[in-house]
């Protein structure tokens, strides 16, 4: 028999561990939003912890609520679940730069917005699981199940990670792949091929259900799946820090003039309040956004790109 309390110990300790990673994970996202922190490598390398924490909380989670049958399959999605949503919730008011530089658009993050990160992360999951337990038995072909039902579930996966990849290059059509390998996966389990055997292997069970309500999440999220992880890749790439910018202008004034041309002069007693002390530099740069708008901003965005093309 198994005794569950031997269970709830590592499964607590890696569920405390969990929810401690998707909260580093989000305040580094805020950051990399807010201030164009160059973090983008921190939600990556933790998400890739996470990824296994999860494998480990699903493992100890099985023998945990062992007594509770089926409804373990409900509860362990849910708790993955569930501290994702209030996470991203909690900062969905992130000020996230759109031009990044005094230009601040105060975004409070929609529904589909939210499933639309949800829902890839639980395909991934529900992928990886299935394609690591299908390479094994077919690799080594236990208990005699044969080879079809291993193939299937490694083709679902693969149907899976093609959607996630279309995703991440920017393909919203992605979503319906992720759906498809759900719906298959999820099919595959009720359709028996040998007395013992369904089409759609899994160890677990759970982990079909785990990839179908993945695909469903990235089907609803319409045009915004994996918008939120596309749009923070594109600020990164376009945040420019003004201040900076400006302290590598050897003549600002000729710059400025020959840039603006008809809007110079409504900055022009701005920008010699400043050059004589009167005005600090965020002074300035504020003032200066506020009478010209994005025009501003895009003259040093445009400094910025033929200097790196130069290179």
């Amino acid at each position: 028999m198994i005794d569950p309390t031997y269970f709830i110990a590592p499964f607590a300790l890696l569920y405390a561990f969990y929810i401690i990673i998707v909260y580093v994970a989000i305040y580094a996202r805020k950051k990399i939003l807010e201030e164009g922190r160059n973090w983008r490598g921190v939600p990556m390398f933790l998400g890739g912890i996470a990824f296994f924490v999860v494998i480990g909380i699903i493992y100890f989670g099985i023998f945990t609520f062992y007594y509770l049958f089926f409804a373990a399959y409900i509860i362990l999605p849910i708790l993955i679940i569930v501290p994702l949503v209030i996470a991203y919730k909690a900062n969905s008011k992130i000020e996230r730069k759109d031009v990044v530089g005094y230009q601040v658009i105060h975004k409070k993050m929609s529904w589909s917005e939210t499933v639309g990160i949800i829902g890839p992360v639980l395909v991934l999951i529900g992928c990886a699981i299935l394609f690591f337990e299908s390479f094994l038995y077919i690799f080594w072909g236990w208990y005699g199940i044969g080879y079809l039902s291993p193939l299937f579930t490694w083709f679902c996966s693969l149907i899976g990670f093609a959607g996630v990849i279309l995703g991440v290059k920017g393909r919203s059509y992605g979503r319906f792949f992720c759906f498809l390998a759900g719906v298959l996966a999820i099919a595959g389990r009720f359709i028996p091929i040998q007395e013992w055997t369904v089409l759609t292997f899994s160890y677990f069970f759970f982990e079909p259900f785990l990839l179908g309500i993945g695909g469903i999440l990235c089907v609803i999220s319409q045009n915004d799946f994996f918008m939120y992880y596309l749009k923070g890749r594109e600020l990164h790439e376009e945040f420019i820090n003004i201040e900076v910018e400006i302290d590598k202008i050897d003549d600002l004034k000729l710059f400025l003039q020959e840039k603006l041309g008809s809007d110079w002069d409504k900055i022009k007693i701005s920008l010699e309040a400043y050059q004589a002390g009167e005005l600090d530099k965020n002074t300035f740069i504020t003032t200066a956004v506020k009478n010209i708008g994005n025009k501003f901003i895009d003259i040093f965005k445009e400094r910025k790109r033929g200097k790196l093309n130069d290179l």
